[in-house]
């Protein structure tokens, strides 16, 4: 007897919900890169429909991965009544939508959402959605990416154990806005090195407009329980986007580049012209994350923390709070520099 399938159900048909371009998401590509895709390719999953307002998108969307379309949430979770929902709509509808998941006449007891980040437009709205969540008793997780790739999860673990010794300091460098784009490297500096101690935005009238107006790209120095300096260095996204990750250790350098699909370790070895001293190795211990396939290990944690689970490296709810509250505090703790 066949068990019954998991029935995952995705409100919103953007891009990393359903609609990457054919070249690269589709049902017969290598890399996996959206919602859509990861439960296409999971023999658990039943993707039971997309919703979106815009018709054209969710006739786009359900037809490119063989499911059902939707233009009403309330009429998607009636006829469905999903185990999991995936919430892919604009952050500034979180609110709204993961409060109509959330209290739901039809929805299941043990129902699970997957939030993509950053749950909330700024603090408050996240602790909105945190009690919401919490009345309801809704269980729930935030979708940081690289929370969920074997490679970081190691790196992790590593750090936590002191295999590379004491942390000198960690240099990300990223393009496309603060609240955006930002939100990662605060997540990932919280998950590597511990709680935020402390941090300010520096020279905020340096800040670049790559993004929008309302979220500019800042400069930002921080402080956690392992790693007492990190630089987020700001770089303008208009000709190319980057996020890269640069971890000075005693042991040697951790380079995490190409937004995490590659990860370079650097060993010290004597320098060979002066002496006298050790030198980074030119040369790199250098390992592919396969990080166009993490969709899938995010989806089958997802599955695991739904069945009742614990996964330690998942973002919680709570913990995209924390992040959106270091957000709040260095927006507010500005260093303006000398005039």
């Amino acid at each position: 007897m066949n068990e019954k399938k998991i029935k995952i159900l995705i409100i919103g048909a953007g891009s990393i919900a359903a609609l990457k371009d054919e070249k690269y998401d589709s049902p017969t590509t290598e890399a996996v890169i959206t919602h859509a895709h990861s439960c296409f390719n999971n023999s658990e999953v039943d993707l039971c429909g997309i919703v979106d307002i815009d018709i054209e998108k969710m006739k786009k969307a359900s037809d490119k991965w063989n499911t059902n379309g939707y233009v009403s949430i309330d009429t998607a979770i009636s006829e469905e009544k999903p185990d999991i929902v995936i919430v892919c709509t604009p952050t500034e509808t979180h609110f709204e939508v993961i409060s109509q998941i959330a209290t739901h006449p039809a929805k299941k007891n043990n129902q699970f959402l997957i939030l993509e980040k950053p749950m909330g437009l700024n603090l408050k709205e996240a602790e909105q959605i945190e009690s919401a969540l919490r009345i309801t008793k809704t269980k729930a997780m935030v979708g940081y990416l690289r929370r969920h790739n074997r490679t970081m999860i190691n790196i992790q673990k590593s750090i936590e154990t002191g295999m590379f010794g004491k942390i000198y300091n960690c240099r990300i460098t990223y393009t496309r806005g603060f609240i955006r784009d930002a939100c990662h490297a605060i997540d990932i500096c919280r998950f590597f090195f511990g709680e935020f101690k402390d941090g300010m935005i520096l020279n905020p009238d340096h800040a670049i407009f790559d993004y929008s107006a309302e979220d500019p790209t800042y400069n930002a120095f921080m402080s956690f329980d392992r790693c007492s300096h990190v630089d987020l260095a700001a770089v303008d996204g208009r000709k190319y986007d980057v996020f890269d990750i640069e971890i000075w250790t005693e042991t040697g350098k951790i380079l995490i580049t190409e937004h995490g699909k590659t990860v370079k370790y650097f060993k010290p070895i004597p320098e060979p012209t002066y002496g006298n001293y050790n030198t980074l190795d030119l040369f790199a211990d250098t390992r592919n994350t396969y990080l166009h396939k993490t969709m899938l290990d995010e989806l089958n944690d997802a599955i695991l923390l739904w069945k009742g689970e614990e996964i330690p490296h998942a973002c919680t709810v709570k913990d995209a709070v924390e992040c959106q509250k270091i957000i709040k505090y260095l927006l507010n703790n500005k260093w303006e520099g000398r005039k």
